[in-house]
């Protein structure tokens, strides 16, 4: 009877089995993600499922009885609520679109002057040291 060698065995693998290790790793990988992304119960499901309920919601007219009292008086407020949202909305969306045409046209008039050395002196100026 041979004797059992005491040494250890060797840990080397034909490329093939390396390759074939590599790919079923990817596959593995590849449908996780998919599955992830399909479903609900990973992290990522729960936030698009979340994402689309509420958008639905806001979507979806407000439910109001119409026995309920002074029905009509509650829609029309909650639209002017809706309404004036939106204004509010449309007026910080243009306040935000005029502070950046501004800051564009000052950086053209800067670059074109080659005037940097000004625009910097403004802004050590903003961030000065509160002497006081």
């Amino acid at each position: 009877m041979p004797k059992k060698s005491t040494k250890s065995r060797s840990k080397r693998t034909t490329l093939k089995q390396k390759y074939k290790v590599l790919r079923k790793i990817r596959q593995h990988h590849s449908k996780a993600r998919r599955t992830a992304k399909k479903d609900a119960q990973s992290p990522g499901g729960q936030r698009r499922k979340a994402l689309a309920a509420k958008q639905k919601m806001a979507d979806a007219p407000l439910a109001i009885p119409n026995d309920w009292p002074f029905k009509q008086e509650l829609l029309a407020e909650m639209e002017a609520k809706r309404a004036k949202e939106e204004a509010a909305m449309e007026a910080k969306r243009e306040a935000a679109k005029e502070a950046r045409r501004e800051r564009r046209a000052a950086a053209r008039a800067a670059a074109e002057a080659g005037d940097t050395v000004a625009a910097e002196g403004d802004e050590d100026e903003d961030m000065g040291g509160g002497g006081g």
